[in-house]
C-alpha cells in the first residue's frame, strides 16, 4: 500500500498564501478570508471535509472569541463519536479575523453555518470546497490538492510529533488500523535514520 499523499511545508505555505485576502472589494475579501480560514482549519485540525462543511459558527467561537478546543459533535462526525481537537494559535487568528470581518458585521448567530456560499447563506458543499482547493493549488503553482490531502498532512505531522494513539483520537478513527497508514516514513526521516 502506498503512503497517503501529503503536502510539503512549501506546498502548505503556497496553498495558504494563494488564498490570502488581497482584494479591496469587500465581497471578494470576505470570500478569500472564508476560503483561507477553511483551508487552515482542514490543515490544523485534520477534519474530514464532510465534518468541516457542517460546522456552525458556534462550533468555532464562544463569547465572541475563537474556541480553544474544537468539539466535533457526534451528529457531524463520520463515526458518530464526538471528539476534541485543540485549536492552534494560527487557526485561532484566522477564526478571529473571519469573526471580525464577516460573522459579527452580518450579525451571524452561533447556529448559522460557519462557511457559507450564495445569497441564501447555505453551507458550502464538499464539491465547492474541492473546487476552491483545486483553484488555490493551481494559483500557487503546486500539484492538485484535495481536502483529504490536508487531513493526511495533519495526521502525518501529528504522528511525527506524538504517538499513534493521540493521532487516532484527533482523527476520530474507530480502529488503530486506520491510523497505521500514517506510520510511513518520509524522505527526511529516512535520511536522518542513515546519517551517522
Amino acid at each position: 500500500m502506498s503512503p497517503p499523499r501529503t503536502l510539503t511545508i512549501e506546498e502548505q505555505h503556497g496553498l495558504l498564501e494563494s488564498l490570502l485576502p488581497e482584494s479591496t472589494n469587500h465581497y471578494e475579501f470576505t470570500i478569500s478570508l472564508r476560503n483561507y480560514t477553511l483551508a487552515m482549519l482542514l490543515l490544523e485540525t485534520g477534519l474530514r471535509i464532510g465534518e468541516a462543511v457542517q460546522l456552525t459558527i458556534g462550533d468555532l467561537r464562544f463569547a465572541d472569541q475563537p474556541v480553544k478546543t474544537l468539539e466535533v459533535r457526534a451528529e457531524i462526525a463520520k463515526t458518530k463519536q464526538p471528539r476534541r481537537i485543540p485549536v492552534s494559535t494560527r487557526l485561532s487568528l484566522a477564526i478571529t479575523k473571519l469573526n471580525e470581518q464577516f460573522w459579527k458585521p452580518l450579525l451571524k448567530i452561533d447556529s448559522d453555518p460557519a462557511f457559507i456560499a450564495g445569497p441564501k447563506n447555505n453551507a458550502l458543499t464538499t464539491r465547492q470546497v474541492q473546487r476552491i482547493l483545486e483553484a488555490a493549488a493551481l494559483a500557487a503553482g503546486i500539484r492538485r490538492v484535495t481536502p483529504h490531502m490536508l487531513r493526511h498532512t495533519f495526521a502525518t505531522r501529528v504522528l511525527a510529533r506524538s504517538n499513534i494513539r493521540v493521532t487516532q483520537m484527533l482523527l476520530g478513527h474507530m480502529s488503530l488500523q486506520s491510523t497505521q497508514i500514517y506510520t510511513h516514513p518520509d524522505d527526511d526521516q529516512l535520511r536522518k535514520a542513515v546519517e551517522p
